[in-house]
């Protein structure tokens, strides 16, 4: 049977696995996923008559992606940040967030927003005629 004959090796080896246990048991836990219902609405100024919207779940935690699709094209959501306390989220496309008194900011738009349990998180595209307005909610 070989034998390492330098002095300390065989103290470092299970000193080594003790550390490794202990990072392991101190690690945060990962946040259970948070789900989050989207709904999809399309508007035209052409017509009257507007298409139903759509709705879906998804499950949120960090890393996630989701796409919803509007009239400007696929968007892509990533979820960068989850927690009990809010979710932080990426578009690859930007979108606005409506203004309190109404309509948008044709020039503006974001790709970075916070999704917070209370109120839900209303997005649109920055477009005139015809959109699409997604509205994000926190499921309890």
């Amino acid at each position: 049977m070989s034998h390492d004959s330098r002095p300390g090796v065989r103290h470092v080896l299970p000193l080594l696995a003790v550390l490794i246990g202990l990072a392991a048991c101190s690690a945060e836990p990962e946040p259970d996923p948070v789900e989050v219902s989207v709904e999809v609405r399309d508007w035209t100024g052409w017509s009257r008559e507007q298409p139903e919207p759509e709705h879906t779940t998804v499950e949120l935690s960090d890393g996630a992606t989701f796409q919803v699709e509007t009239v400007s094209g696929t968007v892509t959501f990533t979820a960068t940040d989850v927690s009990v306390e809010d979710i932080e989220l990426e578009t690859d496309q930007d979108l606005v967030v409506p203004n309190p008194g109404g309509g948008i900011d044709l020039d503006g738009g974001e790709s970075r927003f916070t999704l917070t349990p209370d109120p839900p998180l209303e997005l649109v595209t920055p477009t005139m005629d015809a959109g699409t307005r997604v509205i994000l909610t926190v499921r309890r």
